[in-house]
């Protein structure tokens, strides 16, 4: 799910998925393995704190943010069918690309790409924020089945493959959130 528009409205959504993707029972074999790549104000550091994180970097840590970039790219594609479900949360997915370029890591630029496109929702689950999505390359927004527009002080817009719909978030709590969004986002990744 790409999460672009307000701000506060982005990363709270981003937030509450997954806080919410980390509640959900599963079994024991099929765990879920929660990977956070920050922005510089380490906005989403309490996912840290979440028992299924296994990694968590803010951009300005290029080589934590390749280390957790290389683990799921070698999950998502090894022969050998691991269980569970990989989730990769990015704070700021066009910041972290242009840092990436600026720092001359192309081929890390790349591989993110290419991890994103592999995201079905059964083995990988991709959730981002982005200022605009115009900031982001075609094949990475396109990459997203749901997208989620949050103008600041307006109703959200929801695409899924399905098409669009109006949600209003602005005076939902927290907990309806959580469960509203994370229900469409799992409707539309079935």
């Amino acid at each position: 799910m790409l999460i672009t528009g307000a701000d506060a409205t982005s990363v709270s959504v981003l937030a509450c998925l997954t806080v919410d993707l980390a509640r959900r029972p599963r079994p024991v074999d099929n765990p879920v393995r929660i990977s956070v790549i920050d922005r510089s104000d380490r906005s989403l550091i309490r996912l840290r704190q979440l028992p299924h994180t296994l990694g968590y970097a803010t951009v300005d840590a290029l080589d934590a943010v390749a280390d957790i970039i290389a683990r799921i790219d070698a999950r998502t594609t090894s022969t050998v069918d691991e269980p569970g479900l990989d989730v990769l949360v990015v704070n700021e997915l066009g910041r972290l690309l242009h840092v990436l370029a600026l720092a001359g890591r192309h081929a890390l630029v790349d591989r993110l790409a290419s991890v994103i496109g592999r995201h079905d929702g059964a083995r990988l689950m991709v959730a981002a924020t982005c200022a605009r999505p115009d900031e982001l390359p075609d094949a990475v927004r396109r990459a997203f089945r749901t997208s989620l527009f949050c103008p600041d002080g307006h109703p959200a817009t929801l695409a899924t493959p399905d098409g669009e719909r109006t949600i209003d978030l602005r005076d939902w709590s927290t907990e309806r959130v959580t469960t509203e969004v994370a229900a469409l986002v799992g409707h539309a990744a079935a």
